[in-house]
Protein backbone atom coordinates (compact mmCIF):
# COMPACT_ATOMS: atom_id res chain seq x y z
CA UNK A 1 0.00 0.00 0.00
CA UNK A 2 2.86 2.41 0.73
CA UNK A 3 3.98 1.99 -2.87
CA UNK A 4 0.49 2.69 -4.19
CA UNK A 5 -0.41 -0.92 -4.89
CA UNK A 6 -3.95 -2.12 -4.33
CA UNK A 7 -4.98 -5.14 -2.31
CA UNK A 8 -7.92 -7.42 -2.91
CA UNK A 9 -9.34 -10.88 -2.61
CA UNK A 10 -8.47 -13.51 -5.18
CA UNK A 11 -11.64 -15.26 -6.32
CA UNK A 12 -10.11 -18.73 -6.41
CA UNK A 13 -8.20 -20.85 -3.92
CA UNK A 14 -4.45 -20.55 -4.35
CA UNK A 15 -3.24 -22.85 -1.58
CA UNK A 16 -4.61 -25.61 0.65
CA UNK A 17 -3.08 -27.19 3.75
CA UNK A 18 -4.00 -29.33 6.72
CA UNK A 19 -5.00 -27.46 9.83
CA UNK A 20 -4.29 -29.16 13.14
CA UNK A 21 -4.87 -27.95 16.72
CA UNK A 22 -1.13 -27.99 17.50
CA UNK A 23 -0.25 -25.53 14.71
CA UNK A 24 1.62 -22.51 16.05
CA UNK A 25 -1.02 -20.05 14.88
CA UNK A 26 -3.50 -21.86 17.14
CA UNK A 27 -1.22 -22.34 20.15
CA UNK A 28 1.46 -19.61 20.35
CA UNK A 29 0.82 -16.26 22.08
CA UNK A 30 2.37 -14.36 19.17
CA UNK A 31 -0.69 -15.33 17.10
CA UNK A 32 -3.31 -14.21 19.63
CA UNK A 33 -6.07 -11.95 18.26
CA UNK A 34 -4.70 -9.00 20.27
CA UNK A 35 -1.36 -9.33 18.48
CA UNK A 36 -3.05 -9.24 15.07
CA UNK A 37 -4.97 -6.15 16.18
CA UNK A 38 -1.77 -4.48 17.40
CA UNK A 39 -0.13 -5.31 14.07
CA UNK A 40 -3.07 -3.83 12.16
CA UNK A 41 -2.92 -0.63 14.25
CA UNK A 42 0.84 -0.39 13.79
CA UNK A 43 0.57 -0.49 10.01
CA UNK A 44 -2.46 1.82 9.89
CA UNK A 45 -0.53 4.34 12.01
CA UNK A 46 2.45 4.19 9.66
CA UNK A 47 0.38 3.97 6.49
CA UNK A 48 -2.94 5.74 5.96
CA UNK A 49 -2.74 7.62 9.28
CA UNK A 50 0.93 8.58 9.10
CA UNK A 51 0.34 12.29 8.41
CA UNK A 52 -2.28 12.87 11.11
CA UNK A 53 -2.66 12.15 14.81
CA UNK A 54 -6.45 12.29 14.39
CA UNK A 55 -8.71 10.26 12.15
CA UNK A 56 -12.41 9.52 11.68
CA UNK A 57 -13.57 6.15 12.99
CA UNK A 58 -16.64 4.53 11.45
CA UNK A 59 -18.04 2.02 13.92
CA UNK A 60 -17.80 1.76 17.69
CA UNK A 61 -19.11 -1.71 18.31
CA UNK A 62 -16.79 -4.38 19.64
CA UNK A 63 -14.60 -4.29 16.51
CA UNK A 64 -14.31 -0.50 16.37
CA UNK A 65 -13.69 -0.12 20.11
CA UNK A 66 -10.84 -2.63 19.98
CA UNK A 67 -9.23 -0.90 17.01
CA UNK A 68 -9.65 2.53 18.66
CA UNK A 69 -7.79 1.29 21.74
CA UNK A 70 -5.02 -0.25 19.60
CA UNK A 71 -4.64 2.97 17.59
CA UNK A 72 -4.48 5.00 20.81
CA UNK A 73 -1.45 2.91 21.76
CA UNK A 74 0.06 4.13 18.46
CA UNK A 75 -0.67 7.79 19.33
CA UNK A 76 -3.76 8.09 17.08
CA UNK A 77 -7.14 9.34 18.35
CA UNK A 78 -10.48 9.66 16.60
CA UNK A 79 -11.64 13.24 15.95
CA UNK A 80 -15.17 11.88 15.45
CA UNK A 81 -16.91 8.53 15.50
CA UNK A 82 -19.37 7.76 12.74
CA UNK A 83 -22.21 5.53 13.90
CA UNK A 84 -25.70 4.31 13.07
CA UNK A 85 -26.58 3.08 16.56
CA UNK A 86 -29.26 5.47 17.89
CA UNK A 87 -28.10 5.29 21.53
CA UNK A 88 -24.56 6.32 20.58
CA UNK A 89 -25.50 9.24 18.31
CA UNK A 90 -25.01 12.63 19.92
CA UNK A 91 -22.72 11.26 22.64
CA UNK A 92 -19.01 11.91 23.09
CA UNK A 93 -16.78 8.84 23.35
CA UNK A 94 -13.22 9.38 24.56
CA UNK A 95 -13.42 13.01 23.47
CA UNK A 96 -14.84 12.24 20.01
CA UNK A 97 -18.38 13.30 19.08
CA UNK A 98 -20.56 10.51 17.69
CA UNK A 99 -22.17 11.56 14.41
CA UNK A 100 -24.23 10.14 11.55
CA UNK A 101 -22.57 9.20 8.25
CA UNK A 102 -24.28 12.16 6.57
CA UNK A 103 -22.10 14.43 8.75
CA UNK A 104 -18.84 13.24 7.14
CA UNK A 105 -18.68 16.05 4.52
CA UNK A 106 -18.87 18.68 7.30
CA UNK A 107 -16.13 17.04 9.40
CA UNK A 108 -12.43 17.93 9.10
CA UNK A 109 -10.82 16.24 6.09
CA UNK A 110 -9.08 13.38 7.91
CA UNK A 111 -8.47 9.75 6.99
CA UNK A 112 -11.51 7.60 7.69
CA UNK A 113 -11.05 4.13 9.16
CA UNK A 114 -14.09 1.85 8.98
CA UNK A 115 -14.04 -0.91 11.55
CA UNK A 116 -17.27 -2.88 11.57
CA UNK A 117 -17.91 -6.59 11.53
CA UNK A 118 -19.95 -8.11 8.75
CA UNK A 119 -19.27 -8.08 5.03
CA UNK A 120 -22.63 -6.49 4.24
CA UNK A 121 -21.99 -3.54 6.57
CA UNK A 122 -18.52 -3.04 5.10
CA UNK A 123 -19.96 -3.08 1.57
CA UNK A 124 -22.52 -0.44 2.57
CA UNK A 125 -19.76 1.75 4.00
CA UNK A 126 -17.74 1.40 0.81
CA UNK A 127 -20.77 2.42 -1.29
CA UNK A 128 -21.49 5.40 0.96
CA UNK A 129 -17.87 6.59 0.84
CA UNK A 130 -17.59 6.16 -2.91
CA UNK A 131 -20.83 8.13 -3.45
CA UNK A 132 -19.34 10.85 -1.23
CA UNK A 133 -16.30 11.00 -3.53
CA UNK A 134 -13.92 9.27 -1.13
CA UNK A 135 -11.36 6.87 -2.57
CA UNK A 136 -10.57 3.62 -0.81
CA UNK A 137 -6.92 3.43 0.13
CA UNK A 138 -6.48 7.20 -0.17
CA UNK A 139 -9.34 8.78 1.80
CA UNK A 140 -10.69 5.76 3.66
CA UNK A 141 -9.73 2.22 4.61
CA UNK A 142 -11.85 -0.69 5.76
CA UNK A 143 -9.91 -2.25 8.60
CA UNK A 144 -12.11 -4.92 10.19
Amino acid sequence: MHAGLRMGVVARRLLAWRDRPERMWRSHAAYAPERFLACKAHFLARGPLRHDTAYLLWGHGETGRALRRALEAEGKRPAAIVELHPRRLGNVIHGAPVVRPESIPSLPRLPLVASVSGAHARAEIRRFCERAGLREGADFVVAA
